[in-house]
């Protein structure tokens, strides 16, 4: 069946929702805190800038542009990029990222304009992209959108580890990247300076769906649903309290984990840390120093990605064509 266009439709939660084996009062607070916007298609990712939330529909390519007071459509937006896995905000440009084409939007006037780079990562004041091959990063010009220079990854010689750049979730922190590598041996996690070309504290990890840093800590959410992290320093890994390591017992295996680009790991601008669990359907706040859950809310739709503000957070539902707005306010505050 033909879709006819994006419509938003904001919906809120009227009736008990059932948590595992346990049921939720309609007025409780994981039940009251979320409100729902319909957006037809796949949404992929979320973003805020200029004032708005921006959600990338996979199967159209259309940028939606929602104020996020009302809860309307702003703006539908016509990127071209159908295959999108990320958006990345530098200054005043939203980057739409593809598997082989990239768009830059101007957020003042809503504007779409090409890029060379494919998925990008503002680097400090800088913006890179993954190259054509598999060792290299892009250097774009964050107001244009051209090529600068070309970045090649450095081989670790020792264990012949590879960069994997091509599938992997970036992160950065304080003007370095950090970049899964991977050997016969298994997989490393290295920080890399594109400044001076050196990779430092590579460390054995598994493979892993989302990154974030807090501090002087780098953290995994594992492909198993699994939180690991790491000294940025010296790659120890970060000693989890007993029981919090694991974030939920495994469910069905063919229930689907995040996709790629997806964000479900994020450490906000106040310092909190927060995580997604798709297939369970669970919001988990983390304590970023020690990784131990500390409050756990049971979402109506299947999460895929997260963006958290100061009083809300917006959860894009890829699976179920919804936003979800989640009042910060109204949360638990412990587990």
């Amino acid at each position: 069946m033909a879709r006819t266009g994006t419509i938003l439709e904001v919906l809120t939660v009227a009736a008990a929702v059932v948590i595992g084996m346990t049921a939720c009062s309609s007025d409780s607070p994981a039940n009251t805190a979320q409100t729902f916007v319909r957006v037809d298609g796949r949404p992929s990712n979320v973003v805020f800038a200029g004032g708005s939330v921006w959600v990338l529909d996979q199967d159209s390519g259309a940028l939606s542009r929602i104020d996020p007071a009302s809860k309307k459509l702003l703006a539908s937006i016509p990127t071209g990029i159908r295959d999108g896995d990320a958006l990345v905000l530098r200054g005043d440009r939203l980057w739409v990222s593809g598997r082989t084409v990239s768009a830059t939007v101007d957020i003042t006037t809503n504007r779409v304009a090409a890029s060379a780079g494919r998925a990008g990562v503002a680097v400090g004041g800088r913006v890179f992209a993954r190259g054509v091959q598999a060792e290299q990063l892009v250097e774009l010009d964050p107001v244009t959108g051209e090529q600068r220079n070309v970045v090649v990854l450095p081989v670790v010689t020792s264990t012949n580890a590879q960069p994997n750049i091509m599938l992997s979730p970036f992160a950065a922190d304080h003007g370095s990247l950090y970049l899964e590598y991977f050997s016969e041996v298994g997989e490393t996690l290295g920080r890399f300076d594109p400044t001076s070309g050196s990779l430092t504290s590579l460390f054995s990890i598994a493979p892993y769906r989302s990154i974030a840093v807090a501090g002087p800590t780098v953290w995994l959410l594992e492909r198993n649903r699994s939180l690991h992290g790491y000294d940025t320093t010296t790659g120890k890994p970060i000693v989890v309290p007993a029981g919090a390591q694991h974030l939920l017992a495994p469910v069905d295996a063919n229930v689907a984990g995040l996709d790629e680009g997806q964000v479900g790991l994020v450490v906000a601008p106040d310092g909190t840390m927060w995580a997604l669990d798709q297939p369970a359907q669970f919001l988990y706040q983390l304590d970023p120093v020690t990784g131990r859950t500390i409050s756990a809310t049971h979402l109506r739709y299947r999460p895929s990605s997260l963006l958290v503000l100061d009083e809300t957070m917006w959860i894009n539902n890829t699976y179920d064509q919804r936003i979800t707005e989640v009042d910060r306010r109204q949360l638990p505050q412990n587990s």
